[in-house]
């Protein structure tokens, strides 16, 4: 992919940490740590949580543990990214790189992740989560169907 394209998806990755951070700041500036907003319902609320472990409060070892893991994670995905040719696999990098960035400013700073986003529904609740955890799935599920699209077109081209 020309430089020009790799800037767009490095734009991807900037707006992400941009609207993640914007979010987290707005959170810890206006809703007291536990505070419960009902947004709709009881089915979306934003709730001020710091979370030290993984994603969706996995506990891997502590925040230490945590942190070296997300390092070696992003390594990782941005060295995928610079080898990487193909548009939409290169979209779900950049949306993980925004993610894992976005994480990696909280825990540097706070040693936890500001999490809020809060949904259920009746009594089951999801594991609190923030804009970066969202961009990070989405550019997981992107992925595993560039991976799937790719794996059919060299299928097909090898009968």
């Amino acid at each position: 992919m020309k430089g020009k394209k790799k800037y767009l998806l490095l734009f991807i990755s900037l707006f992400v940490i941009i609207l993640d951070q914007t979010t987290k700041l707005l959170v810890r500036m206006n809703i007291d740590y536990g505070e419960i907003v009902k947004v709709w319902g009881n089915f979306l609320r934003f709730i001020h949580r710091m979370n030290p472990n993984a994603v969706f409060g996995i506990n891997v070892g502590g925040p230490t543990v945590s942190l070296i893991l997300t390092l070696v994670a992003f390594v990782f995905v941005c060295y995928l990214f610079y080898k990487s040719h193909e548009k939409l696999f290169l979209v779900s990098l950049s949306l993980i790189i925004g993610g894992a960035v976005g994480n990696l400013i909280d825990r540097f700073i706070f040693h936890a992740v500001t999490d809020f986003i809060d949904v259920g529904l009746g009594g089951y609740r999801f594991a609190t989560f923030n804009v970066a955890d969202s961009a990070v799935t989405i550019g997981i599920i992107l992925s595993l169907i560039s991976f799937l699209l790719e794996s059919r077109a060299s299928s097909s081209d090898n009968p």
